[in-house]
């Protein structure tokens, strides 16, 4: 007579409650509850995680989908009579469409049903060696078939230090008793609290603002915007002392190089600019718009 097999100990809490998985394709993400009932520790590994099997839940029609893969989890340890939250991360091919799906979850033979949340590919410039964080959402055409999301071109991301002109080139001015904004003095205050004296930083003046204000230097810049939006403040002697940040500061940090740097226009052209202040603007755009011309060239042929 065969032996008994073991009675189950781990059990999944709320089994009748859908497990909600979201992200884009090669990841999505969500945690899942397990309650031990036995009187000794279990352990979860990956096996315990398997029967994701996809149907297409838009519009709930039963069409075909997808296979799905559980990601690696590491070693869960459950202790007797408590429970735990487990995290989970699901893999789609790269070329799934934003979409909801319906799957199930099996862990140790007991089973809930999970929703994916499908997003679409949202890319950070980071990611692909450009000094900034600039998160944007791209739609991809081929008519070679889906087209795979561009992968990263970096793992080491630059940061604001690899835009700074170097110390002393530009003027500044005083941080304290020299006329600033109180809103300005206040944002300071609270970097330099953060960080200490004699280490440099960031003012960032948006309207909303949940950092405090400012940011340090060793992360790439905040999303740039047509508005002058970030004071480097920099201690000389002992002293914090600001400026703006400059055009070729702003450059880099778009990702041109200083063969592209071109003048030290800062202007908003509206119509509030009188006619020498457009004059200006049309001589620089005369040099510009040829380099742009040479810059498609290159792209083109790369």
């Amino acid at each position: 007579m065969a032996d008994a097999s073991p009675p189950r100990t781990i059990r999944l809490a709320d089994a009748g409650q859908p497990l909600v998985l979201v992200g884009p394709p090669g990841r999505l993400q969500g945690q899942f509850q397990v309650l031990n009932g036995g009187d000794r520790k279990a352990v979860i590994r990956q096996p315990l995680v398997k029967g994701l099997s996809l149907a297409s839940g838009t519009r709930r029609k039963r069409a075909a989908a997808p296979a799905a893969d559980a990601l690696p989890l590491r070693r869960i340890v459950v202790r007797a009579g408590q429970s735990r939250a487990v995290p989970l991360s699901l893999e789609l091919p790269s070329t799934t469409p934003p979409c909801t799906y319906e799957a199930a979850l099996d862990v140790d033979g007991d089973q809930r049903p999970v929703l994916l949340h499908v997003t679409e590919h949202v890319l950070d410039a980071q990611d692909f060696g450009v000094p900034q964080t600039r998160r944007r959402l791209f739609l991809m055409c081929s008519t070679d078939g889906p087209p795979a999301p561009p992968k990263e071109h970096t793992r080491s991301r630059r940061t604001v230090l690899d835009i700074l002109a170097p110390t002393g080139t530009y003027k500044t001015r005083p941080l304290f008793d020299s006329g600033l904004a109180e809103p300005t003095i206040a944002r300071a205050r609270r970097a330099i609290e953060a960080l200490g004296r004699e280490v440099p930083f960031l003012i960032v003046y948006y309207s909303s603002d949940g950092a405090g204000g400012w940011q340090p230097l060793d992360r790439p810049i905040r999303t740039l915007t047509t508005l002058d939006r970030f004071g480097l403040v920099e201690w000389i002697a002992g002293e914090p002392r600001m400026r703006m940040l400059q055009v070729d500061e702003l450059q880099r940090a778009m990702g041109f190089s200083d063969a592209w740097a071109i003048g030290g226009l800062r202007l908003t052209v509206g119509k509030q600019n009188s006619p020498e202040e457009m004059d200006d603007t049309l001589s620089v755009l005369r040099q510009v718009v040829p380099k742009l011309y040479q810059l498609r060239t290159v792209i083109r042929n790369s």
